[in-house]
């Protein structure tokens, strides 16, 4: 943690209080970490998250996909919605007017004619990258 008073909120209701006073070891803190990680590694998902429930320590478990998309957040926020094509699309998470952002027009292809000249031209060898830049201006 960052923060002083979300480590040590996090310590408290892991129960180990010792670590709070490691919060500022020097970087880094890999034996720190290690213990972080096995104390992680045998507790499951829900022991996890029903022990830090009440906890402001900013922990959140990492999802699948599948489990993202059927997360109640994700689905208020409206951050994942199906595109007219059907794709799924991760949409940007801010509320422009209350009004979530409306999904993308589906990719096109990449073709040939779409390349600029300065992508398909090589620099030549007394042409420098600054020099094609100017010549776009």
């Amino acid at each position: 943690a960052v923060e002083a008073k979300f480590w040590q909120n996090f310590c408290t209701a892991a129960g180990r209080l010792d670590w709070i006073a490691r919060h500022d070891d020097p970087i880094p803190q890999n034996a720190l970490q290690a213990e972080i990680a096995a104390w992680f590694r045998i507790r499951s998902a829900p022991e996890i998250m029903d022990l830090f429930a009440e906890t402001d320590c900013c922990l959140s478990l990492v999802l699948d996909m599948s489990e993202a998309l059927a997360n109640r957040q994700t689905a208020e926020r409206e951050l994942v919605r199906r595109a007219p094509d059907g794709a799924l699309q991760a949409l940007f998470p801010i509320r422009v007017n209350g009004s979530a952002p409306d999904t993308r027009e589906p990719l096109r292809p990449f073709t040939a004619q779409a390349r600029s000249p300065a992508i398909s031209a090589p620099l030549r060898a007394d042409q420098s990258s600054a020099a094609l830049h100017r010549t776009r201006e």
